[in-house]
């Protein structure tokens, strides 16, 4: 086991990064598909739509912040591929 008081590595900050925009998206994603489910059943009442249209402006925000991240590995990692 890694020594929990040491510095964290620059691989290790990314990850955990990432890690909170992916849940966050997942998240987010999730509820955005059970509302649409619920416009597709019929369900089209002010509460389901105000609120599908809360969390795709909140989905939005959080995935623009996912993508200012991601420029930085974009350029080190473009010439990567599965075989290299």
């Amino acid at each position: 086991m890694p020594d929990l008081n040491r510095p964290a590595t620059v691989a290790e900050e990314f990850g955990n990064r990432q890690m909170l925009h992916l849940m966050r998206l997942r998240l987010l994603g999730t509820f955005l598909r059970m509302l649409d489910a619920e416009v597709a059943a019929g369900n089209l009442t002010l509460a389901v739509r105000e609120q599908r249209r809360l969390l795709a402006e909140q989905f939005e925000t959080w995935y623009g912040q996912a993508e200012a991240v991601r420029p930085a590995c974009r350029s080190s990692c473009a010439n990567w591929s599965p075989s290299s």
